[in-house]
């Protein structure tokens, strides 16, 4: 009866992790919180698959040029029932769940039930675990599922089953016949026959050797070279290996750098650094090389998938050295308040360092808003699967349907990932999806070339902005329904300004000749001088709209003569703001706040400057705030000329929830380096300035 109420507690365990974690899976894929390509270009390897194709056009190779993912031709007739990224977030969860059993079957058998339910607990609670399960998705999260179930039936010496499960687990990627390799070594030194030993050892050296170097290389042509993370340590695999033997004082100098001792505190501090008792630990000795050793700073931190193949040796040599520990009677008698202990201090380790709290206890950062909403919308304008998108990376997963899909952050830095070959641009897509405000793309692919180089892309070609939202536009190769998002000229004599200021003149008709960037981006038919009327002296809107799409542009009279008005601010002595405008100050419910801005560089600007807009309710407290890379990361202030002027037009989306009511708006310029708020100077009216933050004007809704 014991041993039953044992095992409901485990499922209920298990049951509980499940639902936990993948409802916040869900979330996320709904909330368009993940932010790497991972699931979405398995996502698209399987859709591909169905369709009689292995090419992954995110990675822009087949899939087995990339990693030897075998076990995706498994989980194939599954996605075919359910052919959603959502599958892979599910199955990815329930593995990862379900390897609390064999450890619960293993602890049962080398010390008692009790042990293996309090090790089975801090398994669920163990803070990598949480961070690879909720960290896109990775083939290599089965490979933690079969090694235990391997664990368990080498110490039940079932031949078969060990060798389905350790073949299972060198399908998930090429680096887990390793795992066969040093299993095959454990098997020799337990004193097993040879079918235990050199079938794995076989296994493990000629599947390894294959897919190194023959099956990547002849799949991905020398597009992803993963050589390139240890380039430090050798120009090629047999040079890299050959030092890792001969010369190891060099490989030692990488081994014992502080981050990978904080690494292993964090895999080892949550056991209770039980696993240092074990032998079983040297098992896993390849795969810390790899990760220890690896330029790539993602891993040596347990905030990514890279523990997947770690975990399972760590726990089996967990609960091994437990055996040894409790081989000692005098500590054996102090079992049940040693376990208690244990099981208190995984539920702790896991509270504080673990994902699960802090995600639980940030749940708006889950919830489906506004902007979330807007690129619902974008994605159906793209269609349904037929038309061939680049995007950032925070559409890829909604998008992985197509079969014809991109990843922009290619095209941004202009080489293939993990590669130093250059990126070649597919021909003939239609849409780039760009958010430019994507947290991964911004900041690691980012340099001023990477800008220069979106910049050329788009002038070069024959992109319209077919749709904007804030800091997400949507660009449409020779679409005619294109919005503005910025207009560049250069410093304009006050002839040129008077001539332009008397005639009829819009900025998207100017000669393409004088602006220092181009007008790709803006050229719709604006409407008739009739429909925008210039506001008075010192009102909070300067103009108003009734046109109705998203972004408008002024014609050039209208800007100049809004000059006199008294509102310039200077920004760091550099940028000035000649002028502000709301041009729609009555809006909807959950509509849209058009904002005009006009800028002039004083002089060369060094930083790059990041807009921040603030809605705020009568009583001035904050209701939404936003920031907004300046020229939408394709023209960056570090860009702009001395004396070159900017023209940039801004949509600020209300949240639905917001009641009727008047409401006010500011902002200010932040260096995006730094963090640090731009120092404001008004030539003439201080008044507007209000906790640092200037006050562009008040809106009805």
């Amino acid at each position: 009866m014991m041993l039953d109420k044992e095992r409901v507690i485990l499922f209920l365990g298990i049951t509980l992790y499940i639902l936990t974690y993948f409802g916040i899976c869900f979330l996320k894929y709904r909330s368009y919180s993940y932010h790497d390509f991972d699931l979405a270009h398995h996502a698209q390897t399987l859709s591909n698959m169905l369709q009689g194709s292995i090419e992954t056009s995110i990675l822009g190779i087949p899939f087995l040029g990339n990693h030897t993912h075998w076990i995706l031709f498994l989980i194939l007739p599954f996605y075919a029932l359910w052919p959603s990224p959502l599958l892979l977030l599910f199955l990815q969860t329930l593995t990862l769940g379900l390897g609390a059993w064999p450890l619960y079957k293993i602890g049962k058998k080398w010390i008692h039930s009790s042990t293996g339910l309090i090790f089975a607990f801090a398994f669920l609670m163990y803070p990598a675990l949480g961070y690879l399960n909720l960290f896109e998705f990775h083939p290599t999260s089965f490979a933690l599922f079969f090694l235990l179930w391997t664990f368990w039936f080498f110490c039940n010496e079932n031949l078969k089953l060990y060798s389905l499960f350790l073949g299972l687990s060198c399908l998930t990627q090429e680096n887990l016949y390793f795992a066969a390799i040093t299993l095959g070594l454990y098997g020799w030194r337990c004193h097993r026959s040879w079918k235990w030993i050199i079938p794995p050892l076989c296994l493990g050296i000629m599947g390894f050797m294959i897919s190194l170097f023959w099956m990547i290389p002849h799949f991905n042509q020398g597009k992803v070279g993963f050589e390139t993370l240890y380039s430090h340590l050798g120009s090629n695999w047999m040079d890299i290996f050959h030092n890792l033997f001969f010369k190891p004082g060099v490989f030692i100098h990488f081994m014992v750098q502080e981050r990978n001792i904080h690494l292993l505190s964090q895999l080892l501090m949550p056991l209770c650094f039980l696993p240092l008792l074990s032998p079983v630990l040297l098992l896993a000795l390849p795969f810390f090389l790899q990760h220890f050793l690896s330029s790539r700073s993602t891993e040596h931190t347990i905030y990514y998938h890279y523990t997947a193949e770690i975990i399972p040796f760590l726990f089996v040599a967990a609960l091994d050295g437990m055996r040894k520990v409790f081989a000692f009677q005098i500590i054996k008698k102090k079992e049940i308040p040693i376990l208690l202990f244990l099981g208190l201090w995984a539920f702790i380790v896991g509270c504080v360092t673990g994902p699960l709290l802090p995600t639980l206890f940030r749940t708006s950062d889950l919830k489906k808003d506004e902007i979330d909403e807007v690129r619902d919308a974008l994605i159906q304008e793209v269609g349904n699967g037929s038309e061939s998108v680049m995007a950032t990376f925070d559409f890829l997963s909604h998008l992985s349907n197509h079969q014809n899909l991109y990843s922009f952050h290619h095209l941004y830095s202009g080489v293939y990932t993990l590669s130093h070959k250059n990126y070649e641009i597919p021909q003939g897509f239609q849409y780039l999806l760009m958010d430019s405000m994507d947290p991964l793309t911004f900041s690691v692919f980012d340099s001023p070339q990477a800008t220069r180089r979106l910049r050329h892309f788009l002038e070069s070609g024959t992109w319209k902005v077919k749709d904007v939202d804030e800091n997400i536009v949507l660009f449409a190769k020779d679409d005619v329904d294109s919005f503005r998002l910025f207009q560049t000229f250069p410093d304009l004599s006050p002839k040129t300004e008077i001539g332009l200021r008397n005639s009829t003149q819009h900025l998207g008709a100017l000669d393409l000749q004088k602006c220092s960037t181009g007008i790709f981006l803006c050229m719709p038919a604006l409407p008739p001088s009739g429909t925008l009327s210039s506001g008075q002296s010192g009102s909070s809107s300067c103009v108003s709209v009734h046109a109705p799409i998203s972004v408008l542009g002024l014609s050039i009279d209208q800007v100049l003569s809004l000059q006199s008005n008294s509102f310039p601010v200077l920004f760091d002595g550099k940028l000035e703001c000649k002028k502000a405008c709301i041009l729609s100050p009555q809006v909807s419910e959950g509509g849209r706040i058009q904002l005009s801005f006009f800028w002039q560089a004083k002089a060369a600007i060094e930083k790059d400057y990041y807009l921040s807009v603030g809605l705020f309710n009568p009583t001035g407290k904050l209701i939404r705030q936003v920031f907004h890379p300046l020229c939408y990361r394709i023209y960056p202030t570090f860009d702009w000329k001395e004396n070159e002027r900017v023209i940039e037009y801004f949509s600020f989306v209300l949240p639905k929830w917001l009641s009727m009511g008047r409401y006010s708006l500011r902002f200010y310029l932040v260096d995006r380096s730094s963090g640090e708020r731009a120092k404001i100077k008004f030539s003439r009216i201080r008044n507007r300035v209000r906790k640092g933050e200037v006050v562009l004007g008040n809106v009805s809704i």
